[in-house]
């Protein structure tokens, strides 16, 4: 029902909503203070952590270290890890990383690499929704001696140098794992 109100009854409905914008502020307020309270408690325990955890953090990195330099003395010729009673030492090999002339990391998207595969490797491209190489496939048949890349071709073994393209052969990680 829609009642006529009188001019009181309209004063008197908007005392009341200021009443609840008064009670919301409130509450606005007590939130903001109690988050405020609490982030700073957070921001103690953050700081109280980082002095605590830092130092053993380095004394890790020190012990890893020390690890890696045992784990290379001691592997057995061609294994990758070495088994002790608490826990594996062992090295992963890193896939090489391809730069372009600009020194920019290179993916099966880049247009450098694109350009260069397609006038020289078209066998290389492939297309799904977009052009991209097949990196997966070109890589195996990719070398690097020093920063130069070259491509060994399958069929004929025939080495060839590649110009527009960089390569940087990463050191294995080591790894520690904890039984």
């Amino acid at each position: 029902m829609n009642e006529e109100l009188t001019k009181t009854q309209a004063d008197d409905l908007l005392e009341q909503i200021a009443e609840y914008n008064a009670q919301i502020k409130a509450a606005e307020v007590e939130r903001d203070e109690f988050k405020e309270h609490y982030e700073k408690k957070i921001a103690v325990a953050e700081n109280l952590c980082k002095l605590k955890c830092e130092p053993m953090r380095q004394e890790i990195a020190v012990l890893t270290e020390t690890l890696r330099r045992y784990a290379v003395e001691n592997l057995p010729e061609g294994r990758k890890s070495l088994k002790l009673p608490s826990g594996k030492l062992k090295f992963h090999k890193q896939s090489p990383k391809f730069y372009d002339l600009e020194n920019r990391e290179v993916t099966s998207k880049s247009k450098p690499l694109m350009t260069l595969v397609k006038s020289n490797f078209p066998q290389y491209v492939q297309v799904k929704t977009e052009e991209s190489v097949a990196w997966s496939l070109l890589k195996p048949n990719l070398s690097i001696e020093g920063k130069k890349v070259y491509y060994t071709d399958e069929e004929t073994g025939e080495v060839i140098p590649i110009e527009g393209l960089r390569g940087q052969i990463l050191p294995d990680t080591f790894t520690v794992e904890i039984a």
